[in-house]
């Protein structure tokens, strides 16, 4: 008995002292043990993160020994939150987790289990917690310039820099308010710790000062949304329908649409 309690208990010993550590390398680099930590950054409300691991253990390692981990999964997660594990035998294995759209600022914690199916090749389970910072801080924007000017039914350019300084990449939507009859959005793609600066317009169908806002807002959660004030006069002058003409006027004689183009993209150019 004493025999195989001392076997029983080698055994034990030798699993705990062959434990493998777990390489995570999106959205962060770190090698993970059992009962370890990663904190993978911070993110907005509703957006996902992929979990990335390597699913190989190559040879002539810590231990000297190869083989292959099969699936990462979710073992907790906070509520509203959601989790898609990751292809079983997938290269490399991705699991993604959403986060809820209505989430606090705040840090967030999620069970992570890497998994060697059985019979396995001896490298066991790998169970660590990831830490997730949860903040609307992540979105950033400028507006410039702040005031335009352009000719009734004339279109007043504002050009949008959006900031994302997540790590999870997000589609933001770019519309405004102010301007009666106007309602125009543009969608723009910003990949994680990225930016983008994007053309956006304005028309005025009357001549008017205008006060008006420029809104960006992702479309994971209504949380992440900022919004710049901006003006725009809207006049009617010859320069104004000289940038009219460079759009082309169906009024003007065909023998003299030449002319006014000529005039309309000199205008344009100006504008710029």
């Amino acid at each position: 008995m004493l025999v195989v309690a001392a076997v029983v208990l080698i055994a034990v010993m030798a699993g705990f002292a062959f434990a493998y550590d777990v390489m995570v390398y999106e959205p962060v680099a770190k090698a993970v043990g059992n009962g370890g930590t990663v904190e993978l950054g911070t993110v907005g409300p509703g957006q996902s993160v992929s979990l990335v691991v390597e699913p190989n253990v190559r040879e002539g390692g810590t231990h000297g020994v190869g083989g292959r981990w099969d699936q990462v999964v979710f073992t907790s997660l906070p509520d509203g939150w959601k989790g898609e594990p990751s292809l079983v035998y997938g290269n490399p294995m991705k699991a993604i987790v959403k986060v809820a759209p209505d989430a606090g600022d705040g840090e967030y914690r999620i069970g992570v289990k890497v998994i060697d199916e059985p019979p396995g090749e001896g490298l066991g389970d790998v169970e660590f917690d990831a830490v997730v910072r949860v903040s609307r801080e992540v979105l950033k924007t400028e507006v410039w310039p702040t005031q335009a000017s352009a000719g009734a039914g004339q279109p007043a350019g504002y050009y949008v820099k959006i900031k994302n300084e997540g790590v999870a990449s997000d589609v933001f939507k770019i519309s405004s308010e102010g301007v009666p009859l106007w309602h125009y959005e543009k969608t723009v793609f910003v990949p994680r710790n990225s930016e983008r600066v994007i053309k956006y317009e304005i028309v005025g169908e009357e001549e008017n000062e205008y006060s008006a806002k420029i809104i960006v807002e992702s479309v994971s959660s209504a949380r992440m949304r900022e919004e710049t004030a901006v003006s725009m006069s809207v006049n009617s002058n010859l320069f104004s329908d000289y940038l009219a003409a460079g759009h082309g006027l169906l009024i003007f004689p065909v023998i003299e649409q030449p002319v006014y183009g000529l005039l309309g993209f000199i205008a344009n150019l100006l504008a710029k």
